[in-house]
């Protein structure tokens, strides 16, 4: 499968059924919905089926940077798009579980709208996007941590209902949740903490609220573990002391910490490291050109959770690149769409590759066979430098006679006919070269040229 191909057939790649046209009385924000929703539904059902996570979940929300169309304001594009301050600048929301011990994306819930329809009065809507969030995984005593969005006294109450344990960061004041007092206790040390104890109907302490300190103060809430002291967070810093004019120390400083926020810290971290492999290391947006929202978000949580699973199941040492480069090679450089090969009977004997798949001047390898668009390997030069990630580009001669004698000179391209290539007797020169546009854009130059020069 050339890589031609293979982009043709991603360009039309869907993970969800959507008519072609809306159908009436249906919102246009409803419909443009429908390009996920299928998605969205069948990845949290399979999920939810097969993948098995560990003892901790966490739930967060993340982003899938959009910087195209989109807005209730416009019918195309993204219906809902979300703009914060903080980088990825604008993009589709969407609030995730995922396993604490492998990173891997376990449940999926698109913000589709800012104001949620609300199911139950009673909760907020942190309680109950939390309850969705972790439905599959209920009675399974699993640890559920959260951020301030999601942390509660109603969220640690529902979810023990649930059969699940909980452990959260507040930072807005909560019902019920002693903030004042907490507030007020002085402590004095990286590390110190206070807490109080919330006792049940039988006497036996079912909840925790505690405050712990290290660059600033931390307020959490628990229905599990214990405020016994854990493993110490180590950072490695540079300390100068007190003396302005002596040479800075590398020094390791241990920040004492409670085993309960061992649990949290070991946990809340891993929707944060999917999306970074999906925004920073993935950058899908510059491997594979797309203009489809869906397609994106669709995609990029595949590709990561193929890599982590990959990880965690063979412990193989192998970087995220090095896999996305196999699995792209994979992909591409395949013969799935070709037709079964029947194994020869008799003696073996070693053949030569046909003379037509080499160069005739000089020897190398082509990429195609038969007449063919190949791309230039040429790089485009501005002011003498080689710019290495521009191909050079080259007025296709179909657009050329086309718009002869008018002011528009026609479209510039970087792809060239094989044949007038490989009949050309200079391969260097520029002006010799058989300029044409691509089909992927909606031109038939290829076709139209030959049919003027290689009909025969």
């Amino acid at each position: 499968m050339s890589r031609t191909r293979f982009d043709l057939l991603f360009r039309c790649l869907r993970f969800s059924y959507q008519p072609a046209f809306c159908p009436i009385g249906m919102a246009h924000e409803t419909f443009r919905w429908m390009l996920v929703d299928d998605f969205v539904e069948n990845f949290n059902k399979h999920r939810a089926s097969n993948f098995m996570p560990g003892m901790t979940l966490c739930i967060d929300e993340s982003f899938s940077r959009w910087y195209g169309l989109g807005g209730h304001w416009i019918n195309i594009g993204l219906p809902h798009y979300v703009q914060m301050d903080r980088k990825p600048e604008a993009g589709c929301e969407v609030q995730n579980a995922a396993d604490g011990e492998s990173g891997v994306i376990l449940r999926l819930k698109l913000v589709k709208t800012e104001l949620e329809a609300r199911e139950d009065d009673r909760l907020t809507l942190g309680t109950r996007v939390a309850k969705y969030l972790v439905e599959p995984w209920a009675r399974t005593d699993r640890i559920v941590c959260g951020d301030s969005f999601f942390a509660s006294v109603a969220t640690a109450k529902e979810l023990k209902s649930m059969g699940l344990r909980f452990i959260g960061v507040v930072k807005n004041a909560s019902s019920h949740y002693p903030m004042t007092w907490l507030s007020s206790v002085e402590l004095s040390n990286r590390g110190d903490h206070k807490g109080l104890v919330h006792l049940d109907n039988d006497g036996n302490p079912d909840m925790m609220s505690f405050v712990w300190v290290d660059r600033e103060r931390r307020y959490f809430i628990s229905n599990c573990s214990s405020l016994v002291e854990g493993d110490p967070h180590v950072r490695n810093r540079w300390q100068q002391g007190d003396d302005m004019e002596a040479e800075p120390e590398r020094e390791e400083l241990t920040v004492p910490t409670p085993k309960v926020c061992n649990i949290y810290y070991d946990t809340c971290a891993a929707i944060d490291q999917n999306s970074r492999h999906r925004q920073d290391n993935l950058q899908i947006e510059r491997k594979i050109e797309t203009k489809n929202w869906g397609t994106r978000l669709g995609t990029t949580m595949c590709i990561v959770d193929a890599w982590l699973v990959s990880k965690g199941a063979t412990g193989t040492s192998e970087t995220q690149s090095e896999f996305h480069s196999w699995l792209a090679e994979e992909l591409i450089d395949n013969s799935y769409d070709k037709g079964p090969i029947r194994r020869s009977t008799g003696s073996v004997t070693e053949a030569s590759p046909p003379q037509h798949l080499f160069d005739s001047r000089t020897g190398a390898g082509r990429s195609g066979i038969q007449a063919h668009l190949t791309p230039t390997k040429r790089k485009r030069k501005v002011k003498g430098v080689i710019m290495q990630k521009q191909f050079y580009q080259g007025q296709c001669v179909v657009c050329a006679s086309k718009f002869k004698g008018q002011k528009r000179k026609g479209f510039k391209s970087s792809f060239l006919c094989s044949i007038c290539n490989d009949e050309s007797l200079d391969s260097t020169a520029a002006e010799s070269k058989v300029w044409l546009c691509h089909s992927k854009y909606g031109r038939n130059c290829f076709a139209e040229h030959m049919a003027a020069c290689h009909s025969s």
